[in-house]
């Protein structure tokens, strides 16, 4: 399994931008967001007194999310049949839960299910839409798997184009050309072709990742036998990591130390219980890699940016300031002209952890007390 990454719980995140100019006591009220809405964003009135500052008061009270799309492509051949095939549908069952019982606006999730061919498809959309939780489910919990060959090609090529095609019927709040796509492998055998197809694959997922107009990372989970692989190719699983821009520095495909591979390591053992916890854990930590932490936001001539406060405030109301620092707070994407609150390292790590939150920006205004 990768080092270095936290688990994390993945959230509603309701995201708006104060452009305060009045007392430190209205600085600090809002309104509390909801845990779940129809857009999953809220806005907070601007402050009735201002210092006559009218325009700078209300120039921005919303901030945009980018949007993530997830498509898991999930093998359901018969090499998968028996404790493998009952972990994996419990994880992704608890997975889907997961996603519903803390839906986002910003976050869309879609499953395929390959054998030899493609089975299933269930096409992204947020788990806020009535009836997408009882879709993923049905494709992907069964009681047992397809059976037939591994036609990972097919699937992946199908996967692709699911998540290249793919746009949110309600846009409000997002910011669309700047989607954030990705596609999971979840596999446990080497592909039917042998050599020849995994090649393919391989050039196929580098493309995909390489692209200048629609890039998409992808992510592998590997489930089967290891160091010793029998059925089970791991180091085909890490290079399509390589190829899919998400494996870790300095990382080895042919290791033979899980904690040196490049893709997420899941094996099997006696205990079904401990291969479906290790397999919720790598989609779990998959989902927060792929979060976003960048935040859109305009201003006016008005718009004091160097008094700027960013917190993130959790459900229940509890809140956490976030200092200005490049590595494990916030920063301007552009310190002369920007446009975005982007969190890094341990922020972002928080931010993606807090359910049902929001993140608060606080821009003070020129001349205000």
């Amino acid at each position: 399994m990768r080092k270095g990454i936290a688990l994390l719980v993945p959230f509603v995140f309701v995201a708006g931008l104060h452009v305060a100019c009045s007392s430190d006591a209205d600085r600090r009220s809002f309104t509390p967001a909801p845990s779940a809405s129809a857009t999953g964003f809220a806005t907070t009135p601007p402050p009735q007194n201002d210092g006559g500052l009218q325009g700078c008061s209300q120039s921005k009270t919303e901030i945009s999310r980018v949007p993530v799309t997830i498509q898991l492509v999930v093998d359901e051949s018969g090499s998968m049949i028996g404790d493998k095939w009952e972990a994996q549908t419990q994880a992704l069952a608890a997975v889907f839960q997961d996603l519903k019982d803390t839906a986002d606006p910003a976050t869309f999730v879609g499953v395929t299910m390959f054998d030899t061919s493609v089975n299933d498809v269930v096409k992204p959309d947020t788990l806020l839409k009535a009836g997408h939780f009882d879709d993923l489910k049905s494709a992907a919990v069964k009681s047992e798997p397809n059976g037939g060959g591994t036609g990972t090609l097919k699937a992946l090529q199908a996967a692709f184009s699911t998540v290249e095609s793919f746009a949110p019927s309600d846009t409000k709040g997002l910011v669309i050309d700047e989607m954030k796509r990705v596609v999971v492998l979840v596999s446990d055998g080497e592909p039917s072709g042998g050599a020849d197809e995994q090649t393919q694959c391989l050039n196929l997922v580098g493309s995909k990742s390489g692209s200048t107009t629609k890039p998409i990372s992808t992510f592998s989970i590997g489930i089967g036998p290891f160091p010793t692989a029998t059925g089970y190719d791991p180091t085909f699983m890490g290079k399509i990591a390589q190829k899919g821009a998400t494996a870790p520095a300095g990382c080895n495909p042919a290791a033979k130390v899980a904690a040196g591979v490049c893709h997420f390591q899941v094996t099997p053992g006696q205990n079904a219980t401990a291969t479906k916890q290790a397999l919720v854990d790598a989609l779990q930590k998959i989902r927060a890699l792929a979060a976003s932490c960048e935040f859109e936001f305009t201003v006016n001539d008005l718009t004091d940016l160097s008094n700027v406060k960013v917190e993130i405030t959790d459900k229940d109301g509890n809140k956490t300031p976030i200092d200005k620092d490049g590595e494990n707070g916030w920063s301007f994407d552009d310190d002369l002209n920007p446009t975005k609150i982007v969190l890094t390292g341990s922020a972002c790590s928080a931010s993606s952890g807090t359910v049902s939150g929001r993140v608060d920006v606080i821009v003070g205004c020129k001349g205000a007390n």
